[in-house]
C-alpha cells in the first residue's frame, strides 16, 4: 500500500530509498521494491560499520556516508530511526546534493514522529518545493 508521496527535490537522483534501522523499506523511488533488497542489506551493513568506526575514532555520531565510484555517488544519511539512501550520477552538484539530503533527513525525522505518517490510499500528500523531483512512494 502506498502511504505517502515524498518528493525529493534533487534533479540528478537515480535511486532514492528510505529504510528503517532493521532494513525494512519505508519509501522507494523504484516501482519494483524487490530489486532494492541487496542495496538495502549492503547499506545496513555499511552504516553499522561506519557507526562503529566513528565511535572508535571518537568522531561523534554518524551523519553521512559518501561512496564515490566510476558512475557517480551513493550517499547514505542517518535519520533518527531511518536511513536515507540516494544514488546519483557523477555529474551531480555534490554540495547541493548533500544540503538537499540533510533537508530530506529532517523531513523524514519529522514525518516519523508525526501521526500523519500514514495516509489512506488516494489521499497521499506531496511535500516539498517545485523543483524537478524524484518521488518516493512510501510503502
Amino acid at each position: 500500500m502506498i502511504i505517502r508521496t515524498l518528493p525529493i527535490t534533487m534533479p540528478d537522483v537515480e535511486v532514492a530509498l528510505v529504510v528503517d534501522e532493521g532494513g525494512g523499506l519505508l519509501a522507494s523511488s523504484r516501482s519494483e521494491p524487490g530489486a532494492t533488497r541487496d542495496l538495502i542489506a549492503q547499506t545496513i551493513e555499511l552504516v553499522d560499520r561506519s557507526e562503529h568506526a566513528a565511535k572508535s575514532l571518537s568522531r561523534g555520531e554518524l551523519e553521512t556516508v559518501l561512496i564515490r565510484d566510476s558512475d557517480g555517488f551513493t550517499i547514505l544519511a542517518r535519520a533518527t530511526s531511518a536511513i536515507v539512501i540516494v544514488v546519483t550520477p557523477s555529474t551531480v552538484d555534490l554540495e547541493q546534493a548533500l544540503l538537499d539530503l540533510q533537508r530530506i533527513v529532517r523531513l523524514v525525522e519529522r514525518l516519523r514522529r508525526s501521526a500523519h505518517w500514514l495516509a489512506p490510499r488516494g489521499q497521499e500528500r506531496r511535500i516539498g518545493a517545485s523543483r524537478p523531483q524524484t518521488h518516493l512512494s512510501l510503502v
